[in-house]
């Protein structure tokens, strides 16, 4: 994957700036919305140098320099791996563009196939990323799920495509403070199509409360009341690592 790629799939995607309506509009702001420049920009020299420094970036890697990362993504991978074969296809909502879950668990773990559902901007660095790994596709509006997913080892799907998860039955989500970052008509869709194809979610997520996420600081819209009533919670526990009141981890059954 080179940076004049990345910028191609940018430039043909038609509805590659939906991003900056969504995730209640923190993509038009900081180190998101210089990345964003670089690629309106068409320079594959911005490109090159936000993509040489986005591993620096609090924003942009997703991380915001939390020190207890590792060990959230290290057991989020364990119970990933303990609820998934080889014949799983993972769903994972809001990677970032490290995507150090999805990474871990690849290493070591094989299923058919990884699924990456991210806004463009994030999602591209992700598909950097991993494809200098990894078999990976960046879904087009004409692509088919069911060819890719058994021709790909990971699959980076934009957000304004997430409507072809329809297309995968019996998923396994997982999803690591994306959903409670979401406005409701995204939090919707996404549990409508985790129940319409009877997937299973792993959510690291505010479920309760109305304060604002330990990582970037930004309120949270609490799951709770969105999980639709004939799911079934077939695990829960505390977070591995602090946070603040309001959040858990819980496999649920759509």
């Amino acid at each position: 994957m080179t940076p004049s790629q990345l910028l191609t799939e940018y430039q043909i995607d038609q509805h590659r700036d939906d991003d900056l309506s969504r995730w209640r509009g923190d993509i038009n702001s900081g180190d998101f919305k210089r990345w964003k420049h670089a690629l309106h920009s068409g320079d594959l020299a911005q490109v090159q140098h936000v993509i040489d420094h986005h591993h620096e970036s609090p924003e942009l890697s997703c991380t915001y320099h939390n020190p207890d990362n590792m060990t959230r993504w290290r057991h989020n991978t364990q119970l990933l791996s303990r609820h998934t074969t080889s014949q799983s296809v993972v769903v994972e909502l809001g990677a970032g563009s490290h995507a150090q879950v999805a990474q871990m668990f690849m290493s070591s773990h094989d299923v058919r196939c990884y699924i990456i559902c991210d806004l463009v901007s994030p999602l591209l660095l992700a598909y950097y990323n991993i494809s200098n790994h990894y078999r990976t596709h960046y879904v087009r509006t004409g692509d088919t799920m069911e060819t890719l997913l058994d021709t790909y080892e990971c699959i980076m799907l934009p957000h304004h495509l997430c409507y072809k998860l329809y297309e995968v039955s019996a998923a396994t989500f997982y999803s690591s403070y994306s959903l409670s970052e979401m406005c409701p008509e995204e939090i919707n869709q996404y549990m409508d199509i985790m129940s319409t194809t009877q997937s299973t979610l792993i959510s690291e997520n505010y479920m309760t409360g109305n304060g604002s996420c330990h990582l970037c600081d930004e309120p949270y819209i609490p799951l709770q009341s969105y999980i639709p009533p004939t799911s079934t919670v077939r695990w829960r526990a505390d977070p591995v690592v602090p946070t603040n009141p309001g959040c858990d981890i819980q496999i649920v059954e759509l």
